[in-house]
């Protein structure tokens, strides 16, 4: 007898696989052209937040996850996003998958990612030709993914690619095969976007092909609410097509979705189709989710998901307070000793200072012998000036400091300027007129990052995002690691997303009525609201600054 396999759902197809794969019956099994379809764990879908909302996804993504369904999504990702999680797809079969993917935006509204999916299939018994058992064998299979999204010619419209390499481990034999997928998102509206995408294009192996996709979808955004609702329709090449509708509600702290998937055909409609749930927990740059789908009486199915969100400049903010290290430390201790060797005790005193300023706070309860010297030359140092009457060179390195960092108050670098003060004071840490300049930069500072904060965390109350997200901008200007604006400003990406490129519209409908000084003040101020650079306002700023050079050049236009 022979069994004739149908195109059914994905999960029946690899349970049959496990249950069925044995050298013994595989010369009795038969498949039906819809049904030759290679690494069918490629089908089982992977993000929590995706199938909390029902896999309605297509135009929902704008992260990490992006990559696995549809790359256009990619274009949305800001900073850096590192995602660890797993899906207990079968327990009593062993059958767990670990997907561990990260992304990185590349400039304005451009972002690449990579991930590594491995699905094991469990242990199962393997027969030889005439049915006796051999052993416990396991079986897996592993996908490498990786794409890029980005702005695609028309505005509002972004594309994206990814290629996957999948490789399968059964029976000792190991088959690979090559694919990817492309896609489409189109913001049609403020709030509501379209998105289209084909995923698992390529060949499999032995005459099977990839489970290969089509979906398309909407998506509504309601800002106000921070409410995202979707809408999706999924027809695979090799089985039933699918309706899908999810919602997701940020609450802030937490993070609720639904979903609901009906699938329009096939023997296993019933377990296909049914009502999900998910749960998401921020805190921080730090996200963690889980989502619960039941698959009728086939399996019930539960992700976790944890997720770094960093935002972007993260690292580029921290660089500049990374402490010394201990060799940066011994050449600015070398330099002092030429200094000081050739009779320039103020230079010497500078180098050990600097020395000391720049060596591990971590070597610093068994510091190195030059480091100890280093302490000591500036004791020394500063009292041989002193006592020598050239205490004046020090006091007028003072006064110089002082100078540079009123200019950079005046710019509004003000720790830039209380470092520098800070260093003049280890020099001559008895200038009275230091002490008070320092005083007031610090307090100064502390003023400004007050008034910025208590400005935001109003308008915040009063759901004023303009304002708040204002605030916070300039408070990130004066200090750039502060986490609560970080925080604030992830947490509120895509309700702001949404407003400024309501004010791109805006200045689009300025530029085009010939309103240039218009357009430029909208574009401007989106500018200054655009933390991420989700929106190119530079390119439309450059387009009507040019227009208006052009027209000014040319000169009023006469009168008849």
């Amino acid at each position: 007898m022979r069994l004739r396999v149908r195109p059914f759902a994905w999960h029946t197809r690899l349970a049959l696989l496990l249950a069925l794969a044995s050298p013994a019956l595989a010369a009795d099994i038969q498949f039906d052209p819809a049904a030759s379809v290679a690494f069918p764990s490629l089908q089982v879908p992977v993000g929590v937040r995706a199938t909390g909302m029902g896999e309605a996804y297509t135009a929902v993504g704008d992260d990490v996850y992006a990559l696995h369904w549809n790359p256009a999504g990619l274009s949305g990702l800001r900073g850096y996003q590192l995602g660890l999680s797993e899906n207990d797809w079968n327990p009593a079969l062993g059958q767990q998958q670990s997907l561990l993917t990260y992304g990185q935006g590349l400039g304005v509204s451009m972002a690449a990612a990579v991930s590594v999916d491995y699905f094991s299939l469990g242990t199962f018994e393997q027969r030889d030709a005439g049915g006796n058992l051999l052993g416990q064998v396991p079986g897996s299979v592993t996908e490498g993914s990786i794409g890029f999204g980005g702005p695609f010619f028309i505005r509002g419209l972004r594309a994206g690619l990814s290629g996957e390499y999948v490789q399968e481990s059964l029976f000792g034999a190991t088959q690979s095969g090559y694919g990817g997928g492309l896609g489409l998102l189109y913001d049609i509206l403020p709030g509501l976007s379209a998105g289209a995408a084909l995923n698992h294009l390529g060949a499999g192996m032995a005459g099977f092909s990839l489970p290969s996709t089509a979906q398309g979808g909407l998506a509504l955004r309601l800002p106000d609410r921070r409410l995202i609702l979707a809408l999706d329709y999924e027809d695979p090449f090799n089985g039933p097509s699918a309706l899908k509708a999810g919602a997701e509600e940020d609450l802030g702290l937490i993070i609720l979705r639904a979903g609901y998937r009906q699938d329009l055909g096939g023997p296993d409609s019933n377990d296909e189709s049914g009502l999900s749930a998910g749960l998401g927990i921020r805190y921080g740059h730090f996200r963690l989710d889980y989502s619960y789908t039941p698959y009728g009486a086939l399996s019930t199915v539960q992700r976790f998901e944890a997720t770094v969100e960093l935002p972007q400049g993260f690292f580029e903010s921290k660089v500049v307070y990374l402490e010394g290290t201990s060799e940066t430390a011994q050449s600015y201790f070398k330099q002092a000793q030429a200094f000081e060797a050739k009779g320039d005790i103020l230079k010497a005193l500078v180098q050990y200072q600097r020395c000391l300023d720049n060596y591990p706070s971590s070597l610093k309860a068994s510091p190195q012998p030059f480091y100890v010297t280093s302490a000591n030359k500036v004791t020394q140092l500063q009292a041989s000036l002193t006592k020598s009457g050239d205490h004046a060179q020090i006091h007028a390195l003072t006064l110089e400091t002082m100078a540079a960092a009123e200019k950079e108050m005046k710019a509004g670098h003000f720790r830039d300027a209380i470092n520098r003060l800070q260093q003049a004071k280890k020099l001559d840490p008895l200038d009275a007129g230091l002490d008070a300049a320092l005083k007031a930069d610090q307090g100064s500072y502390q003023a400004k990052v007050s008034g910025f904060r208590d400005a935001a965390q109003f308008a915040a109350k009063e759901n004023d995002l303009d304002m708040s997200v204002d605030n916070y901008r300039k408070l990130l200007d004066i200090s750039p690691d502060d986490d609560e604006a970080q925080g604030y400003l992830t947490k509120h990406r895509a309700a702001l997303k949404t407003q400024l490129q309501s004010i791109e519209r805006r200045g689009s409908y300025f530029y085009i009525e010939g309103k240039l000084e218009e357009a430029i003040k909208a574009w401007s101020d989106g500018e200054a609201l655009d933390y991420f650079n989700d929106v190119d306002f530079k390119r439309d700023l450059d387009k009507a600054r040019k227009q208006q050079q052009l027209l000014q050049q040319e000169g009023p236009t006469p009168t008849p």
